[in-house]
């Protein structure tokens, strides 16, 4: 998302720092339901307020030169590119046993390590690593075209 608004990746860098070392400030006070959401409008603002300042302070042709803003219509376009790929993402999440959906829904979902995957289904922790791992494979089989 940064490099489509701004072609500076050291910028984006200092950006992504940024917003991380604000947020681990303020996590005592967070409380944020949509995580993704709200990292992509912060991490957007953060870029829009950074660009600003690097205006200010730089001549006009170094911030030209670091700037292109996507069209209405490329980022409608990205969008809707987006939710196809979500869909089949789901639709191939479903077509998943019901163990191996549960494990990479713990896994990446709730963001359980494996360890405590293993303790909350009982299960060892290798087999667990196991059904992730033929998830995991059955999926790029399954996912290989949109993902090139």
């Amino acid at each position: 998302m940064g490099l489509k608004i701004c072609k500076d990746r050291e910028l984006i860098k200092d950006v992504i720092q940024s917003l991380f070392l604000e947020i681990w400030e303020k996590r005592n006070q967070l409380n944020v339901t949509h995580w993704n959401a709200y990292l992509r409008k912060s991490f957007y603002r953060k870029l829009i307020q950074a660009l600003q300042q690097k205006k200010q302070t730089h001549p006009q042709s170094i911030v030209e030169n670091s700037l292109t803003i996507p069209s209405f219509e490329q980022i409608l376009q990205e969008e809707e590119i987006q939710k196809e790929q979500n869909n089949k993402l789901q639709n191939a999440l479903l077509q998943l046993g019901e163990q191996e959906r549960k494990a990479i829904d713990l896994r990446f979902k709730e963001g359980l390590s494996y360890e405590e995957i293993a303790q909350s289904t009982g299960k060892s922790k290798q087999t667990i690593y196991n059904q992730i791992f033929q998830a995991i494979k059955k999926l790029r089989k399954q996912l290989h075209h949109i993902l090139v």
